[in-house]
C-alpha cells in the first residue's frame, strides 16, 4: 500500500491532490475517506482483530490499535512528497509493522 500510494505517479499525484482538495468538496472528502483513512483503519482492524483473537488478549480496544497502526504509515507518506528517498521510508514503513507487531505481543 505504501509503495502503490507514494510511488505509482497516477496515485501518488491523485493522493496529495485529495489532501488538498478535501478541504473544498464535500465528495472529495468522502472519497479520502474511503481511500487512506477510514477504509483503511477498517482494513487495519480485521487485521489487528485476526491477530489478537489468535495471540493475544481480547481486552484491547482495535479502533485505537488500528489507529497506532495506521497513523505513522499515513504521516510517512506524507514525508514521501518531500524526499526523493522513498526507500529509506519503506524500510521505516517496513520497520514499524514489524515493532508495531512485536508489541502486540507483549
Amino acid at each position: 500500500m505504501f509503495v502503490y500510494w507514494t510511488n505509482d505517479e497516477f496515485a501518488s499525484n491523485f493522493r496529495r491532490m485529495m489532501s488538498i482538495e478535501q478541504y473544498r468538496c464535500h465528495k472529495i472528502r468522502i472519497l479520502l475517506n474511503n481511500y487512506l483513512t477510514g477504509g483503511i483503519i477498517g482494513n487495519a482492524k480485521s487485521l489487528i482483530n485476526s491477530f489478537i483473537n489468535n495471540t493475544i488478549n481480547e481486552d484491547k480496544d482495535i479502533e485505537i490499535l488500528a489507529s497506532e497502526y495506521f497513523s505513522p504509515i499515513y504521516m510517512l507518506m506524507g514525508l514521501s512528497d518531500t524526499t526523493n528517498q522513498k526507500d529509506v521510508l519503506l524500510k521505516k514503513v517496513e520497520k514499524h509493522i514489524d515493532y508495531y507487531f512485536e508489541k502486540l505481543l507483549i
